[in-house]
């Protein structure tokens, strides 16, 4: 983590365990314990790295953005994502969030509450996700994820390895029952 922080041009990183048999639950609290442990070790807000979780074992439920957002996060293997705070903040501050001119006199303490504020940047990502999955169609991804799934099954048995052949269609069917 340390060498990972320390290189400023490095916004993403992926670790990945090509051969970890672990579940996507518990691989999920591995990396929240990850998480929990790299943020222990600093003052509150200098946080350099955010992590997420990539697991094959996906159960998507695309009824909804953030229901679908396991199935974005589909991955050959267990991997952990991590990006660069500021490169984040980056994103957040390129979005046309656009610029309001308030005058102060015909401020409430009732509009203030009734103001809007842009949604979580985890929910736009979401929202922008869903979009591109809705573009492509559901199938259309599905069929691609699992060319890839067929894929690394292909290559880690030219290895000798035998890891689970995960499928996303099946993964989302499942989900849908």
């Amino acid at each position: 983590m340390d060498e990972i922080e320390r290189d400023e041009a490095r916004d993403v990183t992926l670790i990945a365990f090509p051969l970890l048999s672990l579940p996507r639950l518990p691989f999920a609290h591995f990396v929240s314990a990850l998480r929990a442990a790299d943020a222990a070790r600093k003052p509150v807000g200098e946080t350099v790295l955010a992590m997420a979780d990539f697991h094959p074992s996906v159960q998507a439920d695309p009824s909804s953005p953030e229901r679908l957002v396991p199935l974005v996060r589909s991955a050959p293997d267990p991997t952990i994502q991590l990006v660069r705070i500021g490169a984040l903040a980056g994103v957040r501050l390129s979005e046309n969030t656009g610029t309001a001119f308030v005058d102060p006199s015909h401020l409430s303490f009732e509009s203030l509450l009734q103001s809007q504020s842009a949604p979580p940047l985890s929910e736009r990502v979401a929202r922008n996700n869903w979009k591109t999955v809705e573009s492509l169609g559901l199938p259309q991804l599905r069929a691609i994820l699992d060319d890839i799934a067929r894929d690394r099954a292909a290559a880690y048995a030219a290895c000798g390895a035998t890891p689970v052949l995960w499928s996303a269609t099946a993964a989302t069917q499942a989900a849908q029952q």
